[in-house]
């Protein structure tokens, strides 16, 4: 009996099983696979932005001014070629090799690095366009090494002016007045070129063969301070000399260039970002240090004119 009733429950569980599956097959009928096979839906192609020109540019082009001449666009993937480029501050500061016609993509070999002349600066409204002058400096006329290109400066310059001078020195046997003729130097300064921008710096260095041909060598002047501290970073003096290319005028050239031939002592005065202001100086020397600065003096002021009685009478 016992095994009758667990036969009866087997054969109901099979019983209830074919009858879901008859169910399951009443609601979902079996569809063909291979009638409605899925197909995969291909990745979408994202692209490579890089740099495109915005217009024609033409050779010989100094490209300084992104928001008229580039431009970005995507392109796709398999297009994209190596020599294009993909950021702009790879382009900007460049010039154009040959004409790069506006939607292209621009290609490393479509530019090459600026020469000098096409470094000096456009013109301003009613100016003449500057052009490129060398000033040879050192540490001392330089500013010691502290100007970097595009910075301003000023020209300083200090003349030695001589001056032939005639003191008497009493009579001959005759009667005749004796005089003596010498010749005195004094020194003027005076800034005579102001907002000079400076383009580049040129420097030494030494070869393989150890002469020295551009980067001068920096030496720090002392290892501590007087307090026995170490001096702080970039405590140090620059040896040597180098040249700086100044952005100048015609006017200004010839008032440089004439300081320099004459020997003047010319020391640069470094601005501050954003001073534009020209002053107006009365420059400096030894009268008007008297004069206008009240520079005390045990004697009275050198370069009168002497009498013949007050120069032989003592006093």
């Amino acid at each position: 009996m016992r095994r009758g009733g667990i036969m009866a429950i087997v054969v109901i569980g099979v019983i209830v099983v074919v009858a879901g599956i008859g169910l399951l097959f009443f609601f979902f009928p079996m569809t063909n696979i291979g009638d409605n096979e899925i197909t995969p839906i291909p990745t979408e192609d994202p692209g490579i932005r890089v740099v495109v020109a915005r217009v024609d540019i033409p050779a010989n082009t100094l490209i300084d001014d992104r928001d008229t001449l580039l431009d970005e666009r995507t392109i796709p993937t398999d297009a994209f070629s190596n020599e294009y480029l993909r950021n702009m501050t790879d382009v900007e500061g460049k010039v154009a090799k040959n004409v790069i016609r506006a939607g292209n993509p621009i290609r490393r070999s479509d530019l090459t690095t600026p020469g000098l002349s096409q470094q000096i600066p456009t013109a301003e409204p009613d100016q003449p366009r500057t052009k490129a002058y060398s000033l040879l400096v050192n540490s001392l006329s330089g500013v010691a090494d502290q100007i970097r290109p595009n910075d301003f400066v000023d020209v300083v310059a200090t003349f030695s002016i001589p001056r032939r001078l005639v003191y008497p020195l009493g009579r001959d046997d005759q009667g005749q007045l004796k005089y003596e003729f010498f010749t005195e130097t004094f020194q003027s300064t005076k800034t005579i070129v102001q907002q000079v921008q400076v383009i580049r710096i040129l420097r030494r260095r030494v070869n393989a063969e150890g002469t020295p041909v551009a980067q001068p060598e920096q030496t720090t002047t002392e290892q501590t301070g007087a307090s026995g501290q170490p001096v702080e970073e970039g405590n140090f003096i620059t040896e040597g000399d180098w040249l700086l290319v100044l952005a100048v005028n015609n006017q200004e050239a010839e008032l440089i260039d004439f300081a320099r031939n004459t020997n003047a002592a010319i020391t640069l005065v470094l601005r501050g970002v954003g001073d534009v202001d020209l002053e107006q100086t009365i420059g400096a020397s030894l009268d008007l240090l008297i004069s206008d600065f009240d520079m005390p003096l045990p004697q009275p002021v050198p370069g009168r004119v002497y009498s013949e009685q007050e120069a032989l009478t003592p006093n």
